[in-house]
């Protein structure tokens, strides 16, 4: 007999129990995912009660399983599920404060945000108004300052060329003047040349050699030239003495220029009814230190003309002082007495080993700065080989003959010299 148990049990039942037997660990399973999902949630949305923010995913490598976490959203519900997590989250910062009672001015807490930093730390940091107001005007002053650095080195640029080429057309006028026998006019347009700033100094020593060789005829010969402003014919009157012509006829030159001047051997040999020249002076010389120069011109102002140059020696250290002085009342001495101020050691007359040699011109300073200054002197020297350095007291040097025709050229109460540091 065969037993129950020992029947085959029917497919179709079998597979029913087993089916509904799954079918109830799914449904068991779905109602637990639902309650975790709600839970979790639910936790998002409104933590554990703290100050710690809701957002527990704060960025990492696992994008799988965040986007499992999340569900998928479209674009056009994006900016409205993030507004209403930034609510949420600003909700938990504020503790507890309602999403109504939230700024919309309130900054955005950012996803992935390290929950320790604010969000106004995280912007970047802009220079103030001040700061940048005083950098542009910083730079404004500075390119303004360099504009007008190369808007004057332009303009001086302009004017030392604008000089240049006057001094230029000056020079050939007065070259032409004399080419067309036009002596004096030639005299005073190169002497314009000569004092105009730009010329070079090739066309310097051109125009000076060349007002030398003219004025040995117009200022130290006996010709008198016609129209010759500075010189004029005189006929000697019974009574006349050479010494008392300058004074008599109103010139302001030394007798003795006019003894050189006219060639006349001895002062008491002239006779009545002789014809000579006078020049009418005064003459004015300007010393350049840096050159060793002496410049001698005749006449005053504008109308002054260039007559002779001098080489000079000057004081040691720099020690000749720059000023301009007139010649010291009854200073102009012939074969003088001196004595050393720094040694005591006194020189006689007539010794030869005078370091001043044989003339002396006093000097008295009238600019500002120098009228105490006493001592000073033109004179001559025993050591030509002075002239063109430092080596003086202060004094200015000159060689034996060109400083015994500047003793006759330079007359008190007349005669200035300026010393310049050119």
């Amino acid at each position: 007999m065969t037993l129950p148990s020992q029947f085959a049990r029917p497919t179709s039942r079998h597979t029913h129990m087993f089916r509904r037997r799954r079918n109830g660990r799914k449904a068991f399973l779905i109602v637990l995912i639902g309650l975790l999902v709600v839970s979790l949630t639910v936790w998002r949305l409104f933590g554990s009660g703290g100050d710690t923010p809701a957002v527990i995913y704060a960025g990492g490598d696992d994008l799988s399983e965040q986007s499992e976490r999340q569900p998928q959203r479209s674009a056009a519900d994006a900016p409205r599920d993030e507004s209403n997590r930034d609510v949420a989250m600003r909700s938990a910062l504020a503790k507890q404060v309602s999403p109504s009672e939230v700024s919309p001015a309130e900054p955005r807490i950012e996803m992935g945000a390290p929950l320790s930093q604010s969000p106004r730390q995280s912007e970047p940091t802009t220079p103030s108004t001040s700061s940048s107001n005083a950098a542009s005007s910083s730079q404004a002053s500075q390119s303004e300052r360099t504009s007008e650095q190369e808007s004057t080195t332009r303009e001086q640029s302009r004017q030392a060329s604008t000089s240049a080429s006057r001094a230029e057309q000056r020079m050939r006028a007065g070259m032409d003047m004399l080419a067309s026998n036009r002596p004096i006019e030639g005299r005073q347009m190169l002497t314009q040349a000569l004092n105009t700033s730009g010329l070079s100094n090739a066309d310097a020593r051109r125009i000076r050699q060349t007002l030398t060789e003219l004025n040995e005829r117009l200022v130290f010969s006996p010709e008198v030239v016609p129209d010759d402003p500075f010189a004029f014919g005189y006929t000697i009157r019974p009574g006349d003495a050479l010494s008392r012509l300058p004074r008599a006829q109103n010139v302001a030159t030394d007798w003795r220029l006019i003894q050189r001047i006219n060639r006349i051997q001895r002062p008491q040999a002239i006779r009545a009814g002789q014809n000579i020249k006078l020049v009418t002076g005064p003459f004015h010389a300007v010393v350049y230190k840096r050159q060793y120069r002496m410049d001698v011109y005749m006449g005053d102002g504008s109308q002054r003309v260039y007559v002779r140059s001098f080489p000079v020696g000057l004081g040691e250290y720099d020690s000749t002082p720059v000023g301009t002085f007139k010649v010291r009342p009854n200073s102009k001495l012939i074969n003088p007495e001196w004595t050393n101020p720094r040694t005591g050691e006194r020189f006689l007359p007539d010794d030869p080993n005078n370091p001043i040699g044989d003339y002396w011109i006093g000097l008295v300073g009238v600019s500002d700065g120098i009228q105490d200054l006493g001592g000073y002197g033109i004179h001559g020297t025993i050591e030509p080989n002075s002239i063109g350095q430092q080596a003086s007291m202060g004094c200015i040097r000159l060689l034996d003959e060109d400083v015994a025709l500047v003793y006759e050229l330079l007359v008190e109460d007349h005669s200035t010299i300026e010393i310049v540091d050119e």
